[in-house]
């Protein structure tokens, strides 16, 4: 019987963690799509599907997680360098300088004395002064990423740009302008700039956790940290639907029925339901609606980027 309750209790564990996680990348999807079919000057144009959600959600998580081992493993290789600069370097000079240790110590007790003289002073203790660092570098954190964040939602309706892209050097503009030229690179430096603002919140966050342990009303000093997590999370999936998601899709050639169409219309399939065609016309830079009433046949020839310089030809 004991078997079997810890299977149970194994099972809805179990359960209960997929479910979570099945909503975590769900809404990380829904965030990512909806973003981009603002950029894309489309939204509410189309249904989507639920796959479609957890699709985009995985892919997301997928390139967080390549991005979060490759930062682990810069700061091992970055700790494995300090660790034999030590080896190298400090313990040769402690054995060739004895007095070098003995003056370091010395500075530390002066440093910590000189912190508690200034601290009998203040009305709160230490843990207090380092949590108001802490604050500090949160609002200094918010204040320089807050125009880095909005940016990327102040671009929309790019479909129906004409290029050249607009003039000027807002933010906006220039992603705007790295969109339309598919400058990948830049816009996945800006990408990861937001990644790391988001970091650093994190380890503000924990930092900030450990300092109030000892101090009163925690909850409430903790609040500015877990709201600024809370939204740079909420922020960076919006961010991958514009700056990151792909933007290719098959090019499709569709036969009307009409008898004065002679040859077939080549599109940019953006969405397939039972009873339309979501394209998009890259020549007038229009989206179009089309019943599959009207389409004798559609054929699909290749994957291609919206803002490619190919053109469209089959």
């Amino acid at each position: 019987m004991k078997l079997l309750r810890g299977i149970a209790v194994g099972l809805g564990w179990l359960s209960g963690a997929l479910a979570g996680i099945s909503a975590v990348v769900y809404a990380c999807g829904y965030l990512i799509t909806r973003a981009q079919l603002h950029l894309f000057g489309v939204s509410g144009f189309f249904p989507l599907s639920a796959d479609h959600f957890m699709q985009e959600g995985a892919k997301f998580l997928v390139v967080i997680g390549e991005r979060a081992i490759e930062t682990l493993l810069s700061v091992v290789a970055f700790a494995l360098v300090a660790f034999a600069v030590f080896l190298v370097v400090w313990l040769p000079l402690v054995r060739w300088l004895p007095s070098l240790q003995l003056n370091l110590v010395n500075g530390r007790a002066r440093v910590v004395t000189a912190v508690s003289h200034i601290h009998d002073r203040l009305p709160w203790s230490p843990a207090f002064s380092i949590y108001l660092i802490l604050l500090v570098l949160l609002v200094w954190l918010l204040e320089t990423y807050r125009t880095r964040f909005a940016a990327p939602f102040e671009v929309s309706n790019i479909l129906h740009l004409t290029p050249p892209p607009p003039a000027g050097d807002s933010p906006e503009r220039r992603i705007t302008g790295w969109l339309l030229a598919e400058d990948w690179r830049r816009l996945e430096t800006y990408f990861t700039d937001l990644l790391d603002a988001e970091t650093r919140a994190v380890i503000l966050l924990i930092a900030a956790w450990h300092v109030t342990a000892v101090l009163a009303r925690r909850v409430a000093l903790l609040t500015p940290f877990v709201v600024a997590v809370a939204l740079y999370t909420l922020y960076l999936p919006m961010a991958y639907g514009v700056l990151m998601r792909p933007t290719s899709y098959n090019i499709v050639a569709l036969h009307f029925r009409e008898p004065s169409a002679a040859s077939p219309s080549l599109f940019f399939l953006l969405s397939s339901t039972d009873h339309e065609f979501v394209v998009w016309d890259a020549n007038v830079r229009t989206v179009l609606w089309v019943p599959k009433g009207d389409v004798s046949r559609a054929e699909v020839h290749r994957v291609q980027s919206l803002f490619a310089k190919k053109g469209l030809t089959p």
